[in-house]
């Protein structure tokens, strides 16, 4: 997954909420039009979920994430 200048690595998205400087998180290059993003467990684990929060910043009101 590319990053944007500034922006955390991409590995910053599997950090606990409450990790990190309260401004540090992942971007994506300015120019990108889409982002896919795949999480594979290589071990047995026990996760109690997975969030991802989304910016409105970017997004039209038609395709804004729900």
């Amino acid at each position: 997954v590319e990053t944007a200048d500034g922006s955390a690595p991409a590995l910053s998205l599997l950090l606990p909420l409450d990790a990190g400087a309260a401004g540090s998180y992942w971007r994506a290059p300015s120019d990108s039009t889409n982002v896919e993003l795949a999480i594979v467990l290589g071990t047995l684990s026990i996760v109690s979920g997975i969030i991802l929060l989304v910016s409105s910043c970017g997004y039209s009101t038609f395709d804004i994430p729900i």
